[in-house]
């Protein structure tokens, strides 16, 4: 039996406050909500 409905998680691509450095795309110190966006595309295109 398949479930109509599919959920899907949302996950962050790497944890903070880990990461010791911003990174290069991101212009301000402090990572934002929209900012986790950008990170998880940012690292498919990177990574795949």
């Amino acid at each position: 039996m398949v479930d109509e409905e599919r959920h899907i998680p949302r996950t962050m691509s790497s944890q903070h406050p880990d990461n010791v450095y911003s990174p290069p795309w991101l212009d301000t110190p402090l990572i934002e909500g929209d900012d986790e966006v950008e990170e998880v595309y940012q690292s498919w295109v990177t990574l795949g």
